[in-house]
């Protein structure tokens, strides 16, 4: 076992020492490996933080959340008494599953303050509008009960939005004039809605800008006094499907079609969102761990090259009585420890790259046990396939051969 155990370590120091010797195309012979494992993990490290900042948004903003929409692609059109009353509203806010819920009609109005100018999505709501959202305000105030139900010409703006107009926050009080088709109204701004943290959901809504006014505002803006829309945000301990279905089965019982609905929840939506960037991750890792493969042909024509640059060598180590799994584990072991070398060197510029680009878009920095664990069992891999041709070849050569080998 001892004796075992010096061969091993003897063989150790002479594969570090030649590939020690050849500095240079080492290197060059870990690159493709190096760029592989990088590619990958880059990949999934931002796969992983994007999953992770859409988890940490749902679960501030969409836990418990439904929607209810009128649903046109139905064989019956939709008709006037489709639409959902206030008396509608008050009766699902009362459900024993429902903790809030409130009406919304959205449309694009064009907003003016001085010589600025901009386009927001208005969202005309109820008071408790905040607690169906998880609407955080940094500036100011959300609605009250008495704006709507007193009609108040007030509105609360998105904090992208106050930039482009105020150029500040601080904008709480100042009157804007909102316009939609042939309306107008002078509305004061009584607060200032907070970005989401979430830098993913920040990056898909870019310039898009929105407010709040109260929904008796809105319907006199709109021309309606019916909605098209439902916000509920049920109990938590509720199964949200469920909760749909039995809100659905209060809505027929105040003669409301049924079919005419379409319930959405987020947690369904998330669920979609998430696969598919488990499948985008999947596939673009998949590409990209094809330059492993490249990595592995040069690992193993570079062990060939060698092989051939030191016959004589082979000769001599045959000749004073090496045995053949001595001359097939050098090699194979140079092979392994280049193949290692190279999937350490792409784990750590790859994670370094990585947290360098999740840091830039500021979302977290994860990188998961399983990459690092896959990268270093597939570098071993590459080593051991990639490697055994060109070492069998070696312990195979013929020591007189070899040792006439110019």
């Amino acid at each position: 076992m001892r004796m075992i155990k010096m061969v091993l370590i003897e063989i150790l120091k002479v594969s570090v020492q030649n590939i020690w010797s050849n500095k240079m195309r080492s290197i060059l012979t870990m690159l493709g490996l190096i760029i592989g494992i990088m590619a990958v993990v880059i990949i999934t490290t931002l796969g992983n933080a994007a999953q992770a900042d859409i988890y940490s948004a749902f679960n501030e903003e969409g836990k418990g959340k439904i929607n209810i929409n009128l649903n046109y692609n139905t064989e019956r059109p939709v008709q006037y008494r489709d639409f959902f009353t206030e008396d509608d509203v008050s009766a699902v806010d009362s459900h024993e599953d429902v903790l809030a819920a409130s009406a919304e009609i959205t449309r694009w109005v064009t907003l003016n303050y001085g010589n600025e100018e901009t386009t927001i999505n208005l969202l005309g709501v109820n008071s408790n509008y905040n607690e169906v959202e998880s609407i955080e305000v940094s500036r100011g105030r959300f609605l009250t009960e008495e704006d709507v139900r007193g009609r108040r010409n007030v509105i609360i703006i998105d904090e992208r939005t106050a930039m482009t107009l105020f150029d500040t926050l601080d904008c709480i009080g100042e009157k804007i004039s909102v316009t939609t088709g042939y309306f107008t109204a002078e509305l004061m701004v009584v607060g200032v809605d907070k970005l989401s943290d979430s830098a993913i959901l920040n990056m898909a809504m870019g310039n898009y800008g929105y407010g709040y006014t109260p929904i008796t505002i809105a319907s006199r803006m709109y021309y309606t006094d019916r909605y098209p829309r439902l916000m509920v945000h049920v109990n938590e301990l509720v199964d949200v499907d469920s909760a749909g279905g039995r809100i659905l089965t209060l809505l027929e019982r105040r003669n409301k079609d049924s079919e005419i609905y379409r319930v959405s929840n987020r947690e369904s939506e998330f669920k979609q969102v998430n696969q598919v960037i488990n499948t985008l991750t999947t596939i673009i890792s998949g590409i990209a761990a094809i330059s492993l493969l490249v990595g592995g042909i040069g690992i193993m024509n570079i062990m060939l090259v060698s092989v051939t640059e030191r016959t004589r060598e082979v000769g001599i180590k045959k000749a004073i009585g090496a045995k053949r799994g001595v001359i097939l584990l050098q090699f194979l072991l140079e092979a392994i420890i280049l193949s290692v070398l190279g999937g350490l060197l792409g784990l750590a510029i790859g994670s370094a790259i990585g947290y360098g680009m999740v840091s830039m878009f500021k979302l977290p920095f994860i990188i998961s046990s399983n990459s690092i664990t896959m990268a270093f069992i597939f570098s071993i891999l590459v080593g051991v396939i990639f490697g055994v041709y060109p070492a069998n070849k070696a312990s195979k050569m013929d020591p007189i051969n070899a040792l006439r080998y110019e």
